[in-house]
């Protein structure tokens, strides 16, 4: 039996590792390539949306989020103006039967 090729990610943000992650959970050889050191400072590079606990325990990074607050809202400003108030999305819950 021959082994599975690499796959190559270009992007080591939240969706390249992610995948990278879950990929050699199932065995495959994984190269990400990223042209930026980390760690970094970005808004989108320090909020995580929209993932749900079971996601988190299949990839193998709940001790990472151990403690981690939730947002519930986000206030957008312009200077010291108020521009806009969200509520953020929850997570959707799991359907019966669905795994």
């Amino acid at each position: 039996m021959t082994s599975p090729k690499t796959v190559q990610i270009i992007g080591g943000g939240l969706a390249g590792l992610s995948l990278g992650i879950a990929l050699r959970k199932a065995g495959v050889p994984v190269r990400i390539f990223e042209a930026n050191d980390y760690p970094r400072h970005r808004v989108c590079g320090e909020f995580v949306a929209g993932l749900h606990a079971d996601t988190i325990g299949k990839l193998g990074i709940a001790l990472a989020f151990e403690g981690a607050g939730s947002h519930e809202c986000v206030t957008w400003f312009w200077r010291e103006r108020i521009l806009s108030r969200q509520t953020l999305p929850r997570p959707p819950k799991p359907s019966v039967g669905s795994r």
